[in-house]
């Protein structure tokens, strides 16, 4: 029996979608796949796309599971190579195995023959290919205008060169992550024919292209899935080429450092403005002076923000500009509170200016632009700014003062995370018993008060879980797992309530000397995974059972544990995913 009894056209295309199998069919035909096994229920092969990929098919009744090493593949999804292996598997363009690896040599043959047969040729025939080529092919084009300018030492002609910028960085639609790689070779090969002219000497009409790149840049932001940071990357090669031929440059640079300070301001990408700091010689002294003042004025006609003031311009350029400034002022730090201090709307804008004082070895002023945010916002406003002032307290040795102000931030958020500051701080002060009761109390007020609620209250629609609002022991759990008291917690969850996290945290502690208790809790878990038919769960309820497995060993009822996945096996047996996760992880009836 052949793939093609269990596999065809119909069904690749179907499975994968008419673009995907279009790109699958097109490797397919260029003969890079590699076929290692072919049979009743395999396919295995190796596809050569941007780096070797191992691709499997494997019969499954009338469902073909597909596995592809692609990050395109990684979602589920039918990629190109899997197309590409299945028409080579079925015989629509197969290639022997290693055929992939012999098209470069072939390649390199071809060039050796092509070289010594243009030896041969009459010089007027030569020329003659050359320009077909050149017509035929705009960047071959491109690059013979380079070196015939760069010969005759005269101006170079930019509108190919322009041309070629927008055609690359115009994507023609919305550009998916999975074509990225295309798309980015292209705006890459973009600028490598800036990077010749640059090579040759072509200084001017680099600054000039360099900044039409940016541009075209930022048009492609929205239209590109730019995930992997690759306009980013485009970015920082232009800017290297910008600042590399401006130094060479006989431009008016006051002009270019305007274009520049424009083109940092409009940006979505930091790149720019992260990097304008580095113009300071390319620019020279008067070009950098002219940038200096354009961007002080502009952010001197700024608005000052205080407390409560509407601030939704604060992004874009404002912060841009704030960017810049900060970038001026370099480790001034009265430049950089005067800076920092226009922008005084929330509260986190004060933690901004504390945690500068605090890396200039000034916690007196941090203290002081903390308590002046506390009497502008109330201690509720933002635990980051309470939590940055409790601990400049602590730096300047005001022990008593970080107390206060943690005890009062634990009564008011109680959390094991705040549970533990209060530790941090109580214990040096010897303090630590009276506050640990004063919070346990806080935690059993909680508790009950929450008993209260949670019986006026409907139940949660959260089909099977259990989170913070329907667990009123939760808290105490919490309090009891810091301080290492794994079996009051234990006690407490019981008592109270847990969340799912808790007693999942609970049943692992507790596993080596409990693990009829820990059975109980992953049992509750396992019931609540099969539910959804996805893969994520499937992998989920393997994970479940690989745990389950040495708890009944340990607790003498292995035979429990087989039974439990023999019932999984025919309850579920619809769901051939499921069936495929349990076998691979060992889980047979």
């Amino acid at each position: 029996m052949s793939a093609r009894a269990w596999l065809s056209e119909v069904v690749l295309e179907v499975e994968a979608g008419p673009e995907v199998f279009a790109r699958g069919e097109d490797y397919a035909e260029r003969g890079l796949v590699e076929l290692a096994t072919v049979d009743d229920e395999r396919i295995h092969a190796t596809v050569h796309g941007t780096e070797p990929y191992q691709v499997e098919l494997t019969r499954a009744g009338a469902e073909v599971p597909w596995s592809c090493t692609c990050p395109y593949a990684s979602d589920g999804d039918v990629c190109k190579h899997e197309v590409a292996a299945g028409l080579a598997a079925i015989g629509q363009a197969a290639s022997p195995r290693g055929s992939a690896r012999e098209a470069a040599t072939e390649a390199a043959l071809e060039e050796d023959a092509l070289r010594a047969w243009l030896a041969t040729r009459a010089h007027d025939e030569v020329v003659a290919l050359l320009l077909d080529a050149a017509r035929d092919h705009p960047e071959v084009h491109r690059r013979l205008a380079v070196r015939v300018a760069a010969d005759r030492g005269g101006p170079v002609d930019l509108a190919p060169f322009e041309a070629a910028l927008a055609e690359a960085f115009d994507p023609g639609g919305f550009v998916h992550w999975r074509d990225m790689y295309e798309w980015t070779a292209d705006a890459h090969a973009a600028i490598d024919s800036i990077a010749e002219l640059a090579d040759a000497g072509f200084a001017d009409a680099v600054v000039d292209l360099a900044e039409r790149g940016l541009a075209e840049v930022e048009r492609a932001i929205g239209r590109v899935d730019d995930s992997g940071g690759q306009l980013d990357d485009l970015a920082e090669r232009l800017v290297d080429l910008h600042q590399a031929a401006l130094r060479d440059a006989s431009v008016d640079r006051v002009a270019v450092a305007e274009r520049l300070l424009a083109l940092a301001l409009s940006s979505e990408l930091e790149t720019l403005a992260d990097r304008l700091g580095e113009y300071r010689d390319a620019l020279g002294a008067h070009g950098w002076d002219g940038l200096c003042a354009r961007i002080r004025a502009a952010w001197d006609a700024l608005p000052a923000y205080g407390s409560g003031d509407d601030d939704r311009d604060r992004y874009g350029r404002r912060l841009r500009l704030e960017q810049l400034m900060e970038q001026l002022a370099g480790d001034d730090l009265d430049a950089l509170l005067e800076i920092r201090g226009k922008t005084l709307a929330r509260p986190f804008d004060w933690v901004r200016i504390m945690a500068t004082c605090a890396e200039a070895g000034r916690d007196d002023l941090a203290v002081d632009w903390g308590e002046r945010a506390l009497a502008a916002f109330g201690p509720e406003a933002d635990t980051r700014l309470t939590d940055a002032l409790a601990e400049a307290y602590q730096r300047l040795g005001r022990l008593d003062a970080a107390l206060e102000l943690e005890r009062a931030q634990f009564a008011g958020r109680p959390s094991a995370t705040r549970y533990q500051r209060l530790r941090a701080v109580a214990e040096p002060l010897g303090r630590w018993e009276a506050e640990r009761e004063e919070a346990y109390r806080i935690a059993h007020e909680l508790a009950t008060q929450a008993h209260e609620d949670r019986s006026q209250r409907p139940p949660s629609p959260l089909r099977g879980r259990t989170g913070w609002a329907d667990a009123p022991g939760s808290l105490l759990v919490e309090l009891h797992l810091a301080d290492g008291d794994v079996e009051a917690a234990w006690t407490t969850a019981r008592e109270h309530g847990a969340t799912d996290a808790q007693w999942r945290r609970l049943a692992d502690l507790r596993a080596a000397h409990a693990p009829d208790d820990a059975i109980d809790v992953y049992a509750r878990e396992l019931e609540a995974a099969l539910r959804p038919a996805d893969q994520r769960a499937y992998t989920h309820v393997a994970e479940l059972l690989g745990a389950l497995a040495p708890l009944h060993q340990r607790a003498g009822r292995a035979d429990e544990f087989a039974a439990l996945v023999t019932r999984i096996r025919e309850e579920y047996k619809r769901r051939p995913n499921l069936i495929k996760t349990l076998d691979r992880a060992g889980l047979t009836a």
